[in-house]
């Protein structure tokens, strides 16, 4: 459709969700494919949970790769998203919305699609689960970043061996090279996927990261930390 300001540039295109988790999807996109306007300077995310009527914008800043993750999502509930591009003119319309995709553990996907189908699922345990109850969990492993850009950087991980029914999150530390003044990333939503995004890095810092692991019952000790991870540079 037409943009709603003269010379604000077309809807983004093709949004597509990928690496869905508990808490956690990442978004991708395609530019408009008009180009008579000026150029974009960067795009804003949206999120809508489905049911409600209540868009609301994912990041502060325009962001300027057509990719960006999205955390904070509540587990077991169904989100829409959308894209809109910006220029020094204006923003466009929103893109189509992308398919509902649910915040769920991967392996949880499988267990629904198994029960869909009206599949078997026979359930082994090899361990004694009492033994895991009254324990805090073991230290997350094997910490790289998937991604790296400019302000933030994608951490994945290797969930401990869990055996216990209560519920498990994860704290992420960062530090600058060279120190160990191991400063707490997220302070306010728990991380419950093996991975997150670590925003409000600065550009060509040198950083290295660790994951720990936590219940009802304590803190793991810290994962090994990364080496050292360096963010992009605008050159």
């Amino acid at each position: 459709g037409p943009p709603p300001v003269p010379s604000a540039p077309g809807a983004p295109m093709d949004i597509k969700i990928h690496d869905a988790n508990r808490d956690y999807v990442i978004v991708s996109w395609k530019p408009p494919n008009t180009t008579t306007e000026g150029p974009i300077i960067g795009y804003f995310v949206d999120k809508c949970e489905v049911g409600t009527e209540n868009w609301t914008q994912c990041n502060d800043h325009p962001i300027k790769i057509c990719k960006y993750p999205v955390s904070g999502l509540f587990e077991g509930h169904s989100y829409y998203f959308r894209v809109r591009a910006v220029n020094s003119r204006g923003i466009s319309k929103p893109s189509r919305m992308s398919d509902p995709i649910a915040a769920l553990d991967p392996t949880e996907f499988e267990r629904l699609h198994a029960k869909k189908l009206g599949g078997k699922l026979d359930v082994v345990s090899y361990h004694d689960e009492e033994e895991a109850e009254g324990k805090p969990a073991g230290a997350p492993s094997g910490v790289y970043a998937s991604e790296t850009d400019r302000t933030y950087v994608v951490l994945s991980w290797k969930a401990p061996a869990y055996f216990g029914k209560a519920p498990m999150w994860y704290y992420i530390e960062k530090a600058m090279a060279n120190t160990e003044a191991w400063q707490r990333v997220n302070t306010k939503v728990p991380i419950r996927s093996p991975r997150y995004a670590v925003f409000d890095l600065a550009e060509g810092k040198q950083y290295k990261f660790r994951v720990l692991s936590a219940n009802m019952y304590g803190t793991s000790e810290p994962s090994e930390p990364t080496g050292l991870i360096e963010t992009l540079e605008l050159k």
